[in-house]
């Protein structure tokens, strides 16, 4: 996995926005937790993460998100304890509005699939990680919003 400095990073290339996004990230690997971090605060957004997922983890994180209403969460799909399938099932159930992505090495994909079967939109995000995933996020809010229409 290639963790360059995301501000000198090649693979982001920061976007213009008069918004920023609000953003959940899930992971138990805490160099990723890190990088994404930096990553996506380095773009303009707002990020609170989360290490890991075991019970307690994930009655926080759910509180969390029902309280605060991010506007993306990224979900890490293989972790120990609760894993981010389950998660983002919960969470959709007390922040329905908010765009979720599943981040993995390609388990990623095949979870999407099977939470798109149950009604819960969620993307895929392969590792390395390419922003342009939120660009798509962001433009899908503004639409909801009926700021691009």
């Amino acid at each position: 996995m290639d963790l360059r400095d995301p501000a000198n990073s090649s693979i982001c290339e920061p976007q213009p926005r008069q918004s920023s996004l609000k953003i959940l990230v899930v992971d138990d690997e805490v160099a990723i937790l890190e990088y994404l971090d930096k990553l996506l605060s380095n773009l303009g957004h707002s990020v609170h993460t989360f290490v890991g997922c075991s019970t307690g983890t994930a009655l926080k994180i759910i509180e969390t998100a029902a309280a605060d209403m991010f506007d993306v969460a990224i979900i890490d799909v293989v972790m120990p304890g609760i894993d981010g399938m389950q998660l983002i099932e919960f969470l959709h159930r007390v922040s329905p509005a908010t765009q979720f992505i599943s981040s993995d090495c390609g388990l990623c994909v095949d979870v999407s699939i099977e939470l798109m079967k149950k009604g819960i939109p969620v993307r895929p995000w392969l590792r390395p990680f390419d922003v342009k995933i939120l660009d798509v996020c962001w433009f899908s809010l503004k639409w909801r919003e009926g700021a691009l229409r």
